[in-house]
């Protein structure tokens, strides 16, 4: 109750608006303009208080020796364990609303709800996962309990405004569509990346946890 009372604190006052950066040559999204950007482990991480919640984009290289993935199926096998890494990194957590999406260039992308209730109050954090072959981007939104109405404006504004390139297209995600396949030593590569990814997120997440409550 109490962490959930000063987050509240501390999300007010940061009124402001997003503004679109551009995290490399491929993507940009729209962030505060406050935002703080850390380089980690070859990967690269932006977070900011937003007006009603904590944004946090986190674009991860993918491994070189990571190999293209060859069917549909294949791209669904690295969503489905990445959700489960971040579902296990959460401890008592629940995950809601899990079901794939098209963003802008026919991309297909996982978005989720991950909900938790513990000492550090009741949360959400919707996700939006897209993986390509040369990266892998994690696009998050917390807000606290009981903001959902407020924060629902802002949300939708922040996932719409994520854009790739014209030339980034669902061949980069997997070749072909329909048959079977079998995983690549490759993409257990980039898996293991992921997971490196799940456990900044819990990093990221636990430091300004401490942040908030001091």
């Amino acid at each position: 109750m109490i962490y959930s009372m000063l987050l509240g604190i501390a999300f007010q006052g940061f009124s402001q608006g997003l503004k679109p950066v551009k995290i490399d040559d491929q993507v940009s999204v729209s962030l505060p303009a406050d935002f703080n950007k850390k380089d980690t482990l070859g990967q690269q991480i932006y977070n900011s208080n937003a007006e009603f919640g904590y944004i946090t984009v986190i674009r991860s290289a993918n491994p070189a020796n990571t190999h293209v993935l060859k069917k549909e199926k294949d791209l669904n096998k690295v969503f489905k364990e990445y959700v489960n890494k971040v579902l296990k990194s959460s401890g008592s957590g629940t995950i809601n609303n899990d079901h794939d999406t098209v963003i802008n260039n026919n991309l297909k992308a996982r978005t989720f709800m991950l909900e938790t209730d513990d000492d550090n109050g009741h949360n959400y954090r919707q996700f939006m996962i897209v993986y390509t072959t040369p990266a892998t981007y994690t696009f998050e939104y917390l807000y606290p309990d009981g903001r959902q109405d407020n924060a629902r404006p802002e949300i939708k504004q922040f996932f719409s405004s994520v854009k790739f390139a014209p030339e980034v297209t669902r061949t980069d995600q997997y070749i072909s569509s329909g048959g079977s396949s079998i995983f690549s030593s490759g993409v257990f590569y980039g898996l293991a990346g992921g997971i490196v990814i799940v456990l900044i997120i819990v990093l990221v997440t636990r430091n300004r946890n401490r942040t908030y409550q001091s």
